[in-house]
Protein backbone atom coordinates (compact mmCIF):
# COMPACT_ATOMS: atom_id res chain seq x y z
CA UNK A 1 0.00 0.00 0.00
CA UNK A 2 2.83 2.30 0.76
CA UNK A 3 4.29 1.95 -2.73
CA UNK A 4 1.00 2.89 -4.34
CA UNK A 5 0.59 5.74 -2.07
CA UNK A 6 4.04 7.18 -2.34
CA UNK A 7 3.90 6.28 -6.01
CA UNK A 8 0.44 8.48 -6.46
CA UNK A 9 2.14 11.79 -4.23
CA UNK A 10 5.23 11.72 -6.77
CA UNK A 11 2.93 11.56 -9.57
CA UNK A 12 -0.17 13.81 -8.79
CA UNK A 13 0.73 15.74 -6.51
CA UNK A 14 4.81 16.86 -6.54
CA UNK A 15 4.13 19.83 -4.52
CA UNK A 16 1.88 18.36 -1.99
CA UNK A 17 4.66 18.06 1.66
CA UNK A 18 5.79 14.97 2.41
CA UNK A 19 3.91 13.06 4.52
CA UNK A 20 3.88 9.38 5.70
CA UNK A 21 1.07 7.41 5.42
CA UNK A 22 0.96 6.79 9.11
CA UNK A 23 0.75 10.38 9.65
CA UNK A 24 -2.99 10.11 7.95
CA UNK A 25 -3.86 7.45 10.30
CA UNK A 26 -3.44 9.86 13.42
CA UNK A 27 -5.25 12.80 11.11
CA UNK A 28 -8.40 10.64 11.03
CA UNK A 29 -8.41 9.40 14.26
CA UNK A 30 -8.36 12.95 15.72
CA UNK A 31 -10.48 14.28 13.19
CA UNK A 32 -13.43 11.68 14.00
CA UNK A 33 -13.35 12.27 17.76
CA UNK A 34 -13.21 15.91 17.04
CA UNK A 35 -16.77 15.55 15.04
CA UNK A 36 -17.62 13.56 17.69
CA UNK A 37 -18.00 9.51 16.32
CA UNK A 38 -18.91 7.14 18.48
CA UNK A 39 -16.36 5.05 20.17
CA UNK A 40 -17.85 1.93 17.97
CA UNK A 41 -17.52 3.99 14.91
CA UNK A 42 -14.00 4.81 15.66
CA UNK A 43 -13.11 1.26 16.39
CA UNK A 44 -14.97 -0.46 13.34
CA UNK A 45 -13.76 2.43 10.83
CA UNK A 46 -10.02 2.40 12.15
CA UNK A 47 -9.47 -1.06 12.22
CA UNK A 48 -8.82 -1.51 15.82
CA UNK A 49 -10.34 -3.84 17.77
CA UNK A 50 -10.86 -2.41 21.53
CA UNK A 51 -10.99 2.05 22.34
CA UNK A 52 -7.55 1.65 23.84
CA UNK A 53 -5.58 0.80 20.82
CA UNK A 54 -7.57 3.87 18.47
CA UNK A 55 -6.83 6.06 20.83
CA UNK A 56 -3.09 5.98 20.59
CA UNK A 57 -3.77 7.76 17.51
CA UNK A 58 -6.18 10.62 18.99
CA UNK A 59 -4.65 13.66 19.81
CA UNK A 60 -6.32 16.83 20.91
CA UNK A 61 -7.00 19.90 19.06
CA UNK A 62 -6.85 23.23 19.93
CA UNK A 63 -10.62 23.81 18.87
CA UNK A 64 -11.50 21.14 21.53
CA UNK A 65 -9.28 21.98 23.95
CA UNK A 66 -11.08 25.45 23.88
CA UNK A 67 -13.92 24.19 24.07
CA UNK A 68 -13.62 21.73 27.09
CA UNK A 69 -11.91 24.87 28.58
CA UNK A 70 -15.49 27.05 27.88
CA UNK A 71 -17.26 23.86 29.51
CA UNK A 72 -15.17 23.97 32.64
CA UNK A 73 -15.21 28.17 32.81
CA UNK A 74 -18.99 27.79 32.31
CA UNK A 75 -18.94 26.12 35.19
CA UNK A 76 -16.98 27.71 37.73
CA UNK A 77 -17.97 31.39 36.42
CA UNK A 78 -21.55 29.90 37.85
CA UNK A 79 -20.21 28.79 40.48
CA UNK A 80 -18.32 31.85 41.66
CA UNK A 81 -21.58 34.08 40.66
CA UNK A 82 -23.80 32.29 42.58
CA UNK A 83 -21.44 32.38 45.80
CA UNK A 84 -21.35 36.33 45.82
Amino acid sequence: MYKSYKSFLEKECPDLPHYRLHDLRHTYFTLCTEIGFSELSIIATGGHSTIQSAKRYQHATMNRMKSDMAKLEEIFGNTIAASQ
